[in-house]
């Protein structure tokens, strides 16, 4: 099995609950294979891929690049952020591809050049009081 992947530079991109990710993978594999997942899991969570921890982008479609000397694959992904996923960066963790009577494959594992950041929700506007008072903050002494 011959696999190549170059990512230069690292690729990082910052999105918001509810959109969508659109993206293209190349790979060099000589087997064939029906569709592919990219997983992304929170950095530095305790939890890996669960409690709101995970986004997948899914293949949407491919196509054999044949450009000499380097033939490739191009796999078109795409994934929506979900509403209950936690803001922060997320790492690839794995792309799989699943292979015709074979299940799913991992080819790549822990990619961290690939990582997108989920950022936190718009906080609504401070309250506004009866009397046109105006909320400028709050904190807790010790």
């Amino acid at each position: 099995m011959s696999i190549v992947s170059v990512i230069d530079p690292p690729e990082q991109r910052t999105y918001a609950r509810g959109e969508t990710i659109r993206a293209t993978l190349r790979v060099r594999w000589r087997e064939q294979f029906d569709a592919v997942v990219m997983e992304f899991h929170k950095l530095h969570s305790p939890f890996g891929g669960r409690f709101g921890n995970r986004i997948e982008l899914r293949s949407r479609g491919k196509k054999q690049i044949i450009v000499e000397p380097s033939p490739c694959i191009e796999v078109d992904l795409e994934g929506r952020i979900p509403d209950w996923v936690n803001p922060g960066t997320y790492v690839c963790r794995h792309v799989r591809c699943s292979v015709p009577g074979g299940g799913w494959v991992i080819l790549f594992e822990d990619v961290h050049q690939v990582t997108l950041r989920i950022r936190s929700p718009v906080l609504p506007p401070p309250p506004r009081g009866k009397e046109g008072a105006e909320f400028l903050g709050f904190e807790f002494r010790k």
